[in-house]
Formats: C-alpha cells, structure tokens, sequence
C-alpha cells in the first residue's frame, strides 16, 4: 500500500495542477465541430473487442473485377487419399507396406514413380494429399515444396529442378536451396552442425527467436546425384538428422513496387523538398542506406549517368550488385539521392532467402554507422501486429543503435483478404453461392500467394489449411499444401509462387485438412486484384512497418491528394494506427519512364527527407525525426491520424521554420505509440475496464512516474469510489509507478485494469469523463504531467 499512499498523499496536488489542464482539453473539445464520442460502459454486459472486418458476398450477387464481370470456371477439386486410393488400385497395397517400414527401408525409387505419376494426373496439390494425408510426409521429414520440385526431373534433369526452385524463391545467393531446420535444443547446435556439414550441406546462423539453424544445399552437391530416387534419400538424411525436429521452406519477402498503371509525376517537388534544397540542405553528413532484396541491377550505369552519387558504397563489390537481380533497389537509391543529394548513400544487398543475409545486414549497418534505413520490402505474414519475424529484429535493432527505419507499408489495398472459413461438406470453403472459388487478376510475370490463418505463430501449429490455384481452363498452376503437425517451426501459413500471365483471370479454392476448420483466413496475393466483393483494404499493413519503432509509409497519388488504391491500410491487427505517414509515388528515374510506383517510390522519398531535417536538426533522435515529419503534414482523410493516410500527406515546412511542440534539449517528456480500451475484459475473474498503452519517456533518468486513469464528472469533479484500492486523483481510477532506468525508456503495453464494481453506485445513465494520463514524479511536491489522452464522455448503463 506505500505507493497508493503516495499517490493520494499527492493527489490534492495533482488535481489543483491536472484540472486546468483537463478543462482546457475539454474546452478545445467542445469549440470543435465533430461531438465528443460517446462510448457505454456496461458492467453487465460485454462490449465486443473491435475485430478486423470479414469478407463475405451477398447471395446471388455475381463476381467482378473493377466491375467487370467474372465467369465461372470449371475444374476438378484434388482429390481425397480415398479418392486416389479408388483410382490407384495398386495403391493401398502400397500404403499398407510402407506403413511399418521406417524410412531407411523405404524404396525411394517406386516412391518418386508414385509421386509423378499423381502430380501429373492431380498437380501438387494432390501431390500434397497423397504424401501428408498417408503419413508418408511424416516419415521423410521433407517439405511437399522440395519434394515437387523433383516431378519435373524426368523432363528436364536437375536445371529444370533449379529453374523451378529459382521461380519460387528457395535458392539463395551461393547457388543453394535454403531451409530452416528446427534444433530441438540449442544446445546440440554444435553436434547438428558437424553432421550436415559431413553432407557438404552449407551452415548459416542460428535463429534464437525460432530456435531454427539456416541452412544450405548446394546445387553442385545435388548433381552428383543421378536418380530422383538417390536424391530423396540425400534430403532424409539431412532433414532426419538426430536434433531435427522440424523443416521448414524460407518465407516470402516482397518488395513493394506496384504494377498496376498509373499516372507519372515528380515526388519532391510536391512535397516541399526544393526550398530545403535551394537553402543549402542536402543530406550531407547524413548516412541513409537503402535496403533491398530485389537488387541493384544497372547501378554503375546510374553512377555514370549522374543519377547516384560517384561515393556510393555497398556490402557487396559494386561490379557484383550492378549485373545481379534486378533494379528495384536502383530505383529507391535514385529517389533518395534526388531528394536529398548531399548524403553518404550505401546500397545493402539482402538476400531474400536468408535471414543470415537480413542479419549481416543490419551488422553493416551498424559497424557503418547508418543513420536512416530506407526498406522498400515487406511481409505479408504472421500476426503482424509487430511481434513476429522481422519486426521485432527491426525493433531491438532501432532501440539498440538510434537508426530511423522507414518501412513500406505494402501495396495489398486490392489484394488482401480476410474471411471465416466456411466449410462445404466436402471439407472445402464456400465462397458464396456454394461456389469453391474466387477469381483475381494477375498484373505480374510472377505472382505470389500467402494464406495465413489466426493460428499459433508461436510454432506448433496442428490445424492446417491447404489451397489450390487454377487458370481459367481449370488447369492446376499453383498450390500450397505444406504439413501442419505441431512441430516447433510449424506455422498457420501456406504459401506459392507461380508463373502468371498479366491480365488473366486465376482462381482460389481453399480446404481444411487438419482441424475443425474454426478459423479466420488472412489472404494476400501479391500484383493481383481479388474479386471487388473479397477486398478488404483494411489490416493488410506488412511486416516489420507493423512495428511502433518502425517509421511506416502509405502511398499518395502526386496529381491529387488521394490514396492509391493499392496502398496497404491499416491498422495493426492489435488495433494500432499504421500506417505513420504517406508520401507521393510515382518518381520518373531512368528505367521507369512511366514512373516509378508503390509504397516502394514513396518510401525512399520520405528517406531522403529525414536526412534534410536530420542534416537542419543535428540535435534530434531518430523519433524526433519522426514526430518532425508526422506534424508537418497535409491532413488528409479523417481528422487528424487515420489508418489510410497515417498523420498525413508528407509536407516539408520551410527551412528554418520553428517545429512548433517539438521537445529539445533536456525538457523531459512522454511520446504514446499505443493506447487502447477494453470493456468487460477479465482479470482474476472480475470483468472492468483495461487500458492497455505503450509509450516513452526521455530525460527522467533515475526518476518515477506515474501512469493512470480516472473518471470524473463533466465538470471535472472527483466521483468517490467503494473501493480504496481503486482510486486515482481522488476519483474512481487506477495507476501504477515506475522507475525511469535510462535515458530513453520504452514501456511496453503497461496494463491497467479497473474493476466493474467499482461503478455500483453510480446512477445508470451518468456521463462520466475518462482520462488516461502520465506524471512526471521527479519533484513530489511538484508532479508534472506528461501526457494526458483527450477527455472522453463515457455513458454508465
């Protein structure tokens, strides 16, 4: 009870300072035009948390795309293991020999005839429900994804097999296909490692988050190999080596460039980067670095032609980077340096296989120096609500070196998903109507699926979704049916990449294979537009710009001030608003005559801008960077941060114009990154209020502070409360304290709770005033507030 004492010994105190700051609150509410929201507390009964909205179609409504008409089409469904079994009458007796052999005695080669002979009659879709549904998978311990890259051997050898491995993104910079193999322990890592390096497999860096080893196969190994069969059983022999405890096939990293036309203009010049220019600030002793998996194809070209800076410097040999890949981290380097001429511009190569690559990467950055990061690259996966893969690398790394990373925000507007699976009897999702499909139009050469479902993005997934792509002949081209058995690196996603002809129609047909069937599907599909009904613009924010120390950018159209229709929105699936900004896209560079598009083209812009402001305000964090260039905006869509546009429209201010709210030198203060309310949650078997905020502090090293929430009356009086634990400002509330350890401190979802009874005699029908607030503790007899959320009129009922 010591420090309630102290916050009611202080509370006299801090309502004769907060009042006038409360009222003064509530006055600028009241001038504004827009009502006070007004939110019911019900003790009784629960108010739902806000959920993601679910696409769903309207009976008999028809399928368009941008309002054209689709067709139907017409294909078989894979079939069931009973189905092949049916058709296959040497089959079963199959299955039933293998089903007591281990797999050392397995005879791979009548194994790979089987599995040709069913993916050329059923693709690997019923490729896939042959190998998990008989419990053959299980045995190998090998990923469908490597397994089906062998049903084109008979065709065209192993260059086929590598030719198909390239398309799907599983082979790495070294000429290896990657995998990721659980480690029961870390411990064993050593031993691990001396095995597979007895099988000329290549050993990368261990992945703590996931408790996963990277790993590579050379494709010179697999040619010593001259039967499929001889290379299946090299493929046991590393995936069932002792401490394997799961396999799993590299995760898709997609860079945000769009491929839908699109009007052409000039970025900077629209969002006020010239007067910064004219008036001498050019990035100089600014370090931005721009971080690419695509490539930088053609980069010493650009050198030549005066389009980068003749100092650029690189994690790889230039002459490396300038035939390698392709050209999209080319173009984000030419809008950075447009804008900002004057930096020391480093192009990081990232391998999109590795994450080992991902690491050295921001390992260079560091040992560099590198102040803004520029990553035109994102995620469509996991939770995204900044705890999963990336972002919480990016995170850690943000807070440990002080670089501002700015992130693209995605380019799924109209190619994001969300839908409650719905089961037909055959085990498949209806889409509406009884329909087993959903059309979308391909814009690229090689389009992308990711299906994720709210699984356990821990590891350990055993429900398990499968889909199936096919053209508009009903010919099978993609699918993606990876098991799902609660291994440590199992995760709720499937995904597949295939060779797309832009402008064609391609459907989605979607099963359960594992599980009740009792989840939400998260759908995107990269360079594609989903059927008008199915779009759901909403939470489709990429990782890591879903993370709060990630500076997350939208894209705006540059002839108007409207959001491209692509553009990822948020907010985060924990309900935060991302993204953080927006910025034109567009930018003519040499090799994109029509421009240059997607939150790709937006993002270096708001880079090469922050080294302006960074080069005018040396003195400035990276998240006073930030906040610099989140006030300065054009506001557009609702009032103030909205998840569409973020803050807004970036608009740089004129040089040398004072940023008006800006904390400097020692001032202390308190920077919210989230804040969110529940109503009835549970605590301990109560049901109350929890407020749930993230935040940060500066220059209170060594000092308390307080945070808390109360309700008051409209006219900012104290309401008592039955309960004396329960009460803050001398009103029905709650609080916590703590100590400031450093410099900069971040908190992290600090939860406070409030029991419903505690609102027991308070008349139904009573407007009550909620305010959440921070107080700087340093002095005791002068407490500061820090922060205070605006006054919200909450009806009891």
């Amino acid at each position: 009870m010591k420090q309630f004492r102290r916050i009611v010994i202080l509370g006299s105190a801090l309502m004769v300072l907060l009042l006038a700051a409360l009222m003064s609150g509530a006055a600028a509410t009241a001038q504004d035009p827009t009502p006070t929201r007004q939110v019911g507390v019900q003790p009784a009964n629960p108010t739902p948390t806000p959920a993601a909205p679910v696409a769903t179609r309207e009976p008999g409504a028809g399928n368009t795309i941008g309002g054209t008409p689709v067709g139907p089409v017409s294909f078989e469904l894979p079939p069931t293991l009973d189905e092949l079994i049916a058709q296959y009458p040497d089959l079963q007796p199959y299955l039933d020999l293998v089903q007591d052999q281990t797999v050392e005695d397995l005879d791979f080669s009548e194994l790979y005839a089987r599995m040709v002979q069913i993916f050329k009659d059923h693709g690997a879709s019923g490729l896939a429900v042959f190998l998990d549904d008989s419990g053959i998978l299980d045995k190998l311990g090998i990923p469908v994804s490597y397994l089906d890259l062998l049903t084109v051997y008979d065709d065209g050898g192993l260059v086929a097999v590598e030719d198909l491995a390239r398309e799907r993104k599983l082979i790495n910079r070294f000429d290896e296909i990657v995998a990721y193999l659980a480690v029961d322990e870390e411990a064993n890592l050593p031993a691990l490692r001396e095995t597979l390096e007895g099988l000329d497999v290549s050993v990368y860096r261990y992945l703590r988050n996931t408790g996963e080893v990277e790993v590579g196969i050379p494709l010179v190994t697999l040619a010593q190999f001259g039967t499929p069969g001889s290379l299946i059983g090299y493929l046991v022999e590393i995936f069932q080596a002792e401490h394997v405890v799961g396999v799993r096939v590299p995760v898709p990293a997609l860079t945000s460039s769009a491929f839908a036309p699109q009007l052409s203009s000039v970025g900077g010049e629209t969002v006020g980067v010239e007067p910064w220019l004219e008036a001498g600030y050019t990035g100089e002793g600014i370090k931005v670095a721009v971080v690419d998996t695509d490539g930088f194809f053609g980069v010493l070209d650009r050198i030549d032609d005066g389009d980068l800076p003749e100092n650029v410097q690189s994690n790889y040999d230039l002459e490396d980077l300038n035939e390698y890949g392709g050209d999209h981290g080319t173009a984000c380097a030419m809008i950075v340096y447009e804008a900002a001429p004057g930096v020391e511009l480093h192009l990081v190569y990232v391998d999109i296989t590795s994450d080992t690559s991902f690491e050295e990467a921001l390992e260079y950055i560091a040992d560099n120096d590198i102040q803004i990061v520029s990553y035109s690259v994102g995620f469509p996966i996991g939770p995204r609500d900044g705890t999963f893969w990336q972002s919480p690398v990016v995170t850690d790394f943000v807070e440990d070196t002080g670089v501002l990373w700015i992130a693209a925000a995605g380019n799924f507007g109209y190619s994001h998903t969300i839908m409650d699976f719905n089961e037909l009897d055959d085990g498949w999702h209806d889409f509406g109507d009884g329909e087993q499909w959903m059309p979308f139009m391909a814009f690229a050469p090689v389009t992308f699926v990711v299906m994720n479902w709210n699984g356990n993005w821990d590891g350990g997934e055993d429900n398990n979704y499968r889909f199936t792509i096919v053209d508009e002949n009903g010919d099978e081209v993609a699918s993606g049916g990876e098991s799902k058995k609660g291994r440590k690196n199992d995760f709720p996603i499937q995904t597949a990449a295939f060779e797309s002809e832009p402008g064609e129609i391609y459907y989605m047909a979607v099963e359960v294979a594992r599980g009740d069937g009792n989840n939400t599907l998260d759908i995107f599909i990269r360079d594609a537009e989903l059927v008008d009904w199915a779009q759901v613009p909403e939470y489709s924010i990429a990782l890591p710009a879903d993370a709060d120390a990630v500076f997350s950018v939208g894209a705006t159209g540059l002839t108007e001030d409207e959001l491209e229709t692509y553009s990822s929105q948020g907010p985060t699936m924990d309900e935060r608003i991302k993204p953080d900004i927006s910025a034109p896209t567009g930018e003519e560079v040499p090799g994109y005559d029509e421009g240059f598009f997607g939150t790709s083209g937006a993002t270096p812009l708001v880079a090469g801008a922050a080294a302006l402001v960074w080069q005018a305000f040396p003195e400035m964090s990276n998240y006073e960077v930030k906040d610099f260039m989140m006030t300065t905006v054009v506001d557009l869509g609702e009032d103030g941060t909205d998840p569409e546009f973020g803050a807004g429209r970036l608009e740089m201010p004129e040089p040398g114009e004072d940023v008006s709210g800006q904390p400097q030198g020692d001032t202390a203060f308190a920077e919210v990154t989230d804040y969110k309310v529940k109503w009835n949650a549970k605590s301990k078997g109560d049901k109350g209020v929890r407020v749930s905020i993230s935040f940060t502090v500066e220059n209170l090293q060594g000092s308390d502070i307080a945070v808390g929430f109360g309700f008051f009356t409209p006219d900012f009086e104290s309401v008592e409360s039955p309960d004396e634990d329960y009460q803050f400002l001398g009103s029905i509330g709650t609080y916590d304290v703590f100590e400031v350890e450093r410099g900069r401190a971040e908190f992290e979802d600090v939860s406070l709770f409030l029991p419903n009874y505690v609102f027991e005699d308070v008349e139904s029908g009573t407007d009550l005033v909620m305010v959440v607030l921070i107080f700087d503790l340093s002095d005791p007899e002068n407490p500061q507030p820090l922060w205070q959320s605006e006054p919200e009129v909450i009806t009891i009922n």
